[in-house]
């Protein structure tokens, strides 16, 4: 018989129902939907016996709806299932409890247990590991690893890789030491967390000249400098390391590995020449690290990630197991946790600190296995699964619209070697595309210490990329796909001032890196006409021809040069003054070819033309030229996104075509949809009359794609020089599919513009 405890759980009716041996029987064998044992009930009754304390009548009272309580009588069905191999979800095999009332499926619980109850032979899924740092945590991650290492053929089995330049040697962890590598290959385990206000790598040539010159330092004191190095090497004070630095090197030392890599320990936070050069092997660090520790759980360095975590699973119902079965004795008990309470605690969720900051995002894609300290158990992360250690339910979701299908984790194509790239079947070239899309929608939505790093900040994940694709990076962007990379947007919660260009390495404006807030490429676009359009078309292999018998054109890029910013050497790479700017990946871009000739050429602007925005305070780096048949435009760069984009009607455009330089015309008509990037620093007269520059376009569905872009003035010094136009990019822009104007407007003489 049953303890008063297990009885006492539920009202009587349900021990007598439901949770009578014959009944349960018939809701854990069921197999379909609306299969299991069912019985009737009012909400009345339901109703007192949840007030009364039953564990069953709450979770049934607490799905009553206003359209529900019509009906006064109850037929509730319970069935208890096996979630299906195809499911999300681990541990494989975890049960479902699915209810359904009045015949309409009302919602679904995985079941649970501890795993010292009785009920632990037939329950799947446990409880939550909530003793992180207890040997029991440690042993099973280490059994997690070994079987990653073992049977999953998707991930690539670790090995003795050569040791970054510095590594911090965990054999004692009161007393850990800095080591060089002189050529030893070794296993070691990265430390991906939230550094706090350590400066950024883009300070290297401002920030710390001045202030080491004062014998004052900008990054906390525990840091390796150049003054300490020699000291470190003898040995390091724990106790002077923040508690998140500490509990790594004693997380590195109990799973029996020696040596640890941690940015504020293994680079010379005081040397500029040292953290450029470390920062161009951060992609290296992290992919050939044994292990990766995310502190997801942590906000800054001194509040570690060992502490116990709070029981969240206390308020989860608890019901008897009345299974009529050797193993499960009488005192069997288990738990339901709701599908919901599932998806709000999964690594990567707005829940965790780490998700939502930029700067490490990066690291945790690169890395092939890490173990997560979340803010609710610990996990482990592989390229085959995400799971909680210990057996707890992990329910990997399909991506809400807009988020990365690919995140936590990056397509397995990007972890091959090198003799595999660069990638040439069409399916890995279209899910790595998607992927980068992806990754910069939902890095551009998290915040950064330093906004100046936006771009610096991704440079070691779009090394990987690189590798993959043999194209350059080009501030965000790359040169193969370069006409469809420009076709991004601003999603309009998070349209922000634009920022200032205080650096000859500002992005130029063509680049998402321009601007703050959430970024979304058109690839990452669900249910978009020609975000669908472009997925279609990566599906193509190279050199094939289109399924549909008009291919989306393009404009034609005659130049892109001089793109200086976001290296793929991570942030901050110091750039000599008498050098020509690097590219993005480290190699010096060819210098600026001299300027085509253009019918937008001019000394200055036309006295008709709209007045010009007025030149940054530094300009950007990066000119790009597209040749395209652009057309000025009017729209309100205030209005809410999307607004609508005007295009300016000549009277004589009806017998001939009319330049960009034309006078004022009166006549307008809708084209399509804008949204701005940002809000303009300049008043609204400034970029209210503006260009379209169509980028790309479907014929045969009569849509286009483009630009939305503004005049900039003549830099000081530069009147009277005669040179093409600038322009600036201020927004995106596309026509509705089918439109009743068609391509019409684009009937016209094609012209160079170049955008900064």
């Amino acid at each position: 018989m049953a303890s008063s405890y297990v009885r006492d759980l539920v009202c009587q009716d349900c021990l007598e129902g439901l949770f009578s041996s014959e009944a349960f029987q018939q809701a854990w064998t069921s197999s379909g939907l609306h299969e299991g044992f069912s019985y009737t009930s009012t909400w009345t009754q339901v109703q007192v016996s949840a007030e009364r304390g039953c564990q069953w009548c709450k979770i049934v009272h607490g799905t009553k709806t206003d359209a529900m309580q019509r009906k006064h009588i109850l037929q509730v069905t319970v069935g208890i299932r096996t979630s299906p191999s195809s499911a999300r979800v681990t541990p494989k095999g975890v049960q479902v409890l699915k209810l359904t009332i009045n015949g309409t499926f009302i919602s679904e619980y995985y079941v649970y247990t501890d795993r010292d109850d009785p009920a632990a032979s037939q329950i799947v899924a446990r409880s939550p590991l909530l003793e992180v740092r207890a040997p029991l945590a440690r042993k099973m991650a280490v059994e997690c690893i070994a079987d990653c290492i073992k049977n999953h053929p998707q991930c690539t089995p670790p090995q003795d890789a050569a040791l970054p330049t510095r590594v911090v040697d965990c054999s004692d962890p009161t007393r850990p030491k800095l080591r060089l590598r002189n050529g030893e290959r070794a296993r070691y385990v990265a430390l991906s967390y939230i550094a706090g206000s350590s400066p950024s790598f883009s300070d290297v040539d401002s920030a710390y000249a001045p202030s080491t010159a004062q014998g004052s330092s900008n990054f906390p004191a525990y840091c390796t400098t150049t003054r300490n190095t020699a000291q470190y090497r003898t040995g390091i004070d724990s106790m002077l390391l923040p508690r998140t630095l500490r509990d790594a090197i004693m997380t590195t030392h109990l799973l029996g590995i020696q040596y640890l890599w941690v940015d504020a320990l293994c680079v010379l936070q005081d040397s500029p020449d040292d953290r450029a050069r470390e920062a161009s092997r951060t992609r290296g660090v992290f992919r050939n690290a044994y292990l990766t520790i995310v502190a997801a759980s942590a906000r800054h360095p001194s509040e570690g990630f060992l502490h116990d975590r709070p029981d969240r699973a206390a308020a989860d119902p608890h019901l008897p197991l009345p299974l009529p079965t050797r193993d499960v004795g009488p005192n069997a008990s288990f738990r339901l946790q709701s599908a919901a309470a599932a998806r709000q605690f999964q690594f990567g969720g707005a829940a965790e600190p780490t998700a939502e900051r930029g700067e490490g995002m990066a690291e945790q894609l690169l890395a092939p296995r890490a173990l997560v300290y979340a803010s609710h158990t610990l996990q482990f992360l592989c390229q085959t699964a995400v799971q909680n250690i210990g057996s707890a339910v992990c329910v990997a979701l399909p991506p809400p619209s807009g988020a990365c299908a690919y995140l936590p984790r990056l397509p397995d194509a990007l972890f091959r070697p090198d003799a595999d790239f660069p990638l040439t079947s069409a399916r890995d070239l279209g899910d790595t595309r998607r992927a980068w899309a992806h990754a910069v929608a939902d890095y551009t939505g998290r915040a950064l210490a330093r906004p100046q790093d936006r771009l610096p900040a991704l440079a070691p994940l779009a090394d990987a990329f690189q590798r993959a694709w043999r194209t350059e990076y080009l501030a965000g962007l790359w040169r193969a796909t370069l006409p469809r990379d420009l076709l991004w947007r601003k999603d309009p919660a998070t349209r922000y001032p634009r920022p200032l260009s205080t650096s000859r390495r500002a992005p130029p404006s063509w680049s998402w890196g321009a601007v703050e807030g959430k970024v979304v490429p058109l690839l990452a676009v669900a249910g978009d006409t020609v975000g669908e359009t472009l997925a279609e078309e990566e599906e193509r292999a190279p050199g094939t021809p289109p399924h549909e018998p008009h291919a989306v054109r393009a404009c034609t890029v005659v130049s892109c040069t001089g793109v200086g910013v976001g290296s793929a050497s991570r942030p901050g790479s110091p750039t000599p003054a008498s050098s020509r700017p690097t590219s993005p990946l480290g190699r010096r871009s060819p210098s600026p070819s001299p300027p085509l000739p253009s019918a937008l050429s001019s000394a200055s602007p036309s006295p008709l033309s709209p007045s010009p925005s007025p030149p940054p305070p530094f300009p950007p780096a990066g000119t790009l030229t597209l040749r395209t048949a652009a057309r000025r435009a009017v729209w309100d760069p205030a209005a809410d996104a999307p607004t609508d984009l005007l295009l300016h009607i000549s009277g004589r455009h009806a017998g001939g075509h009319t330049s960009l330089a034309a006078a004022a015309l009166p006549k307008q008509i809708r084209i399509g949809h804008a949204w701005p990037d940002a809000v303009e620093r300049e008043p609204d007269a400034l970029v209210a009359d503006v260009w379209a520059v169509p980028v790309l376009w479907d014929e045969r569905r009569e849509w286009v794609a483009g630009l939305v872009v503004a005049l900039v003035a003549p830099a000081p010094g530069e009147e009277g020089v005669v040179r093409p136009m600038r322009f600036r990019r201020v927004g995106y822009f596309q026509t509705p599919e089918d439109s009743s104007g068609g391509l019409a407007w684009m009937d016209q003489p094609a012209q160079d513009m170049v955008i900064v």
